[in-house]
């Protein structure tokens, strides 16, 4: 009897520790994809930042410990004091796939998206929908080795 107590209380540290460590994984993930940021804004031509035909800026800055593989997001337009979207829906979504090293950052200059209206250097670009791809990590393997996806999920 005494042996069982003792089998059943390895087994609850055992389940208390490996909760311990999926829920610090998950904490840590979630602090990684909060330390991804994205800036973008339109360039004007006389400002020599981006050619007159690439006229959107957009920087993914990764200030994680981790290396991304991708960073998908959707474009946003808007005029000043108004809340619908400008850009169309089948042209909002872009795929970044430069890949970015921890601490360090990628810009670009790319293509207006097609608009519903407005003139683009008097609107408010934004993203949403942010999905990051790390590279694979210790934790990843470990997952993919378990069968789980319980701490990646892209978000």
């Amino acid at each position: 009897m005494k042996v069982l107590k003792i089998i059943l209380y390895l087994f609850l540290i055992l389940i208390v520790a490996v909760g311990g460590f999926f829920g610090w994984a998950k904490w840590e993930d979630k602090r990684d994809r909060e330390s991804v940021s994205i800036e973008i804004g339109y360039a004007l031509p006389v400002e020599n930042i981006c050619p007159k035909n690439y006229p959107l800026r957009i920087k993914v800055i990764n200030k994680s410990k981790r290396i991304v593989d991708k960073v998908n997001f959707n474009v946003v337009a808007k005029a000043v004091g108004r809340s619908n979207d400008l850009v169309r829906f089948y042209d909002a979504r872009h795929d970044f796939d430069i890949i970015t090293e921890p601490n360090f950052n990628y810009a670009g200059c790319y293509a207006l998206p097609k608009l519903k209206g407005g003139s683009p250097p008097d609107l408010i670009w934004t993203t949403s929908g942010k999905a990051i791809t790390f590279r694979k990590g210790k934790i990843e393997m470990l997952e993919d080795w378990l069968g789980l996806s319980i701490i990646t999920k892209t978000y």
